[in-house]
């Protein structure tokens, strides 16, 4: 027998029962070893032909270093955990050479898990189809999955399979020429600067200056979370944005890795709450935001009449008021 070919008999071949003469049909198992990753890859055929060729082109392949033909028996959901563990690591990056935000890396992780690896996972990864993707499309369409919730979880799929195609681990993306829903959400309304004043007075005293930040400023919850006092100049009206906050990770960059001059709206509520806030003296270094322990929402059944029954405000919507009410 060939080096790097084994025989295998199937179950009830005597050769396995009493050592005789063989009593079935064969396969004929071809195996490489990848020294460069210390990995052994093994594939079966029918006839001993066809393994010695593939183990010949195998070990062409990897002498030019083209990894494609020769891959690990990796199941999707072991590929994800793997690409998941690496973008931590900062050795996966984002197209631009970035390291990928530890929100960006939560988010990817619970599309996956939510929407892929119950159906997908226990198949081999690099036996996954455009097929296969497309059919897990239309399931999650069907189920209701907002559009926006399809195409961030088929990114997830994306980033990993084109780590792989970058490793030349695969040839073919199987995300690519997916055909999905169009995105047709509505625009977010803008709330009218009586409403928001309605919305502070119903939080706590201690918390209206926060709110009202966010709602005059437009900034991201990260953002808002990472500010403190001695980034705020009441009397140039502006708010220096320097850095972003993620509940797992801590502090962070901002969401384009720059810092910003925000303005303050003169005659807004966010202004003079801000001024009562300072008013009270407070180490400049401590946090705008309040903490996590008075954080939590308020029962609808103490909120003002005039706000009852109203949808929530998103951080979406708070971003188009301020964009709205910014001072041009």
């Amino acid at each position: 027998m060939a080096a790097g070919i084994e025989v295998r008999h199937r179950a009830g071949c005597k050769v396995k029962t009493n050592g005789s003469g063989c009593t079935c049909t064969p396969a004929y198992r071809a195996v490489v070893f990848d020294k460069a990753t210390g990995r052994k890859t093994t594939k079966s055929f029918s006839t001993q032909a066809a393994a010695r060729n593939w183990r010949r082109d195998a070990y062409r392949a990897l002498s030019l270093g083209d990894r494609a033909v020769v891959v690990e028996r990796v199941t999707l959901a072991e590929a994800c955990v793997r690409w998941l563990q690496e973008a931590r690591a900062g050795i996966v990056t984002t197209r631009g050479g970035d390291r990928y935000k530890p929100a960006a890396i939560t988010s990817y992780e619970r599309a996956l898990r939510l929407r892929v690896l119950d159906d997908l996972g226990d198949k081999p990864f690099h036996a996954i189809r455009r097929l296969d993707l497309q059919d897990l499309i239309d399931r999650l369409t069907v189920a209701g999955h907002a559009p926006s919730t399809i195409r961030g979880t088929i990114a997830a799929l994306q980033a990993v399979y084109a780590r792989a195609l970058q490793r030349s681990e695969i040839e073919v993306l199987p995300t690519a020429g997916l055909k999905m829903a169009a995105i047709r959400g509505r625009r977010e309304r803008v709330a009218h600067p009586v409403e928001i004043t309605t919305l502070l007075n119903a939080a706590p005293a201690r918390h209206r200056a926060f709110w009202a930040t966010a709602f005059y400023t437009g900034l991201r919850r990260g953002e808002l979370l990472a500010l403190r006092w001695n980034a705020i100049d009441l009397q140039a009206g502006t708010i220096d944005v320097l850095a972003s906050w993620d509940p797992h990770e801590g502090l962070q960059e901002t969401k384009n890795r720059h810092s910003r001059r925000v303005p303050l709206p003169p005659s807004s509520a966010s202004t003079s709450q801000l001024t009562d806030s300072a008013s009270h003296p407070a180490p400049l270094s401590s946090s705008l935001a309040p903490t996590a322990s008075s954080h939590g929402r308020h029962r609808a059944s103490k909120r003002p009449a005039t706000t009852r029954g109203r949808p929530p405000s998103s951080r979406a919507s708070r971003r188009t008021t301020a964009g709205t009410h910014m001072p041009r």
